[in-house]
């Protein structure tokens, strides 16, 4: 209760003084929760792999949009950056007689060892984008 009257009294007698200092102790608690905020449920997160939208896909000196075909029946290689600037290799397997056409992949070609297949391609497309829209 004293306390309570000693906030008061110092409220009333100063009350810019005292609003300074509420400001300066919520406002970084403030800051932190909406940093926080912004980037969950926006980003897609597979494992350690996390995507920041919005996304820029790579464009040739004309602003074309660069898709690289194989010649596997037409497996695709997109090159995106995210919103904070980091790359990822995205293909989208359309080989021909593969066991999982249409699937998205990170990191490399769908037939080799390092690759990260995308196990919700609903949410990444939802979240990054469709970047197969095209085919």
């Amino acid at each position: 209760m004293w306390a309570l009257k000693t906030a008061l009294d110092s409220y009333r007698s100063d009350p810019f003084r005292t609003d300074l200092k509420l400001l300066r102790i919520l406002a970084p608690c403030i800051a932190a929760v909406l940093v926080g905020c912004a980037g969950t449920g926006r980003e897609f997160v597979q494992g350690s792999t996390r995507i920041l939208p919005p996304i820029i896909q790579e464009t040739n000196s004309h602003e074309n949009l660069v898709l690289r075909a194989y010649n596997d029946g037409g497996t695709r290689q997109i090159l995106i950056h995210d919103a904070r600037g980091r790359a990822f290799h995205i293909f989208i397997d359309h080989r021909i007689d593969s066991p999982t056409p249409g699937k998205i992949y990170l990191n490399a070609y769908p037939g080799e060892s390092n690759r990260v297949r995308v196990l919700h391609q609903g949410e990444f497309k939802q979240k990054v984008g469709d970047v197969d829209r095209y085919h």
